[in-house]
């Protein structure tokens, strides 16, 4: 799995596909900050745990299901992550992303995650997106 990179997102079936990462909403951008800053006092490299501001979500998920392919747009799980992540990008929710490959990265970071309230947590695996 590879890492995002700012010149190349990842796409799957025309939409972004984050593959091994976690796409966390928080309710308080300070409660995204905090679990940002224990991730990365525990070990994870700071770009591997990135906030995302609202109004890029917003205008990625709009981009992407614009440019989802029709059988995304009618059987996809993809298409209801992204269109709950910009649903709560628009009510004020604070996004990070989190590189987590492994069940276990993904265990530890939901660790610290289920210590804040959040709206979401999806975790985009190789064939599906998980909510978690």
């Amino acid at each position: 799995m590879k890492r995002i990179t700012r010149d190349s997102p990842p796409k799957q079936f025309g939409m972004f596909y984050p593959l091994g990462y976690l796409a966390v909403a928080f309710r308080r951008a300070a409660d995204a900050a905090q679990v940002r800053e224990a991730l990365i006092a525990g070990g994870y490299e700071p770009g591997d745990v990135e906030l995302v501001p609202t109004e890029a979500v917003v205008a990625g998920a709009t981009r992407s299901l614009e440019a989802a392919s029709p059988l995304v747009r009618v059987l996809g799980w993809e298409r209801e992550a992204l269109t709950a992540h910009a649903k709560l990008a628009a009510q004020g929710f604070t996004f990070m992303l989190v590189y987590a490959p492994s069940n276990l990265d993904t265990e530890r970071v939901m660790a610290v995650v289920r210590r804040f309230e959040y709206g979401v947590a999806h975790k985009f695996d190789r064939f599906a997106v998980h909510e978690l």
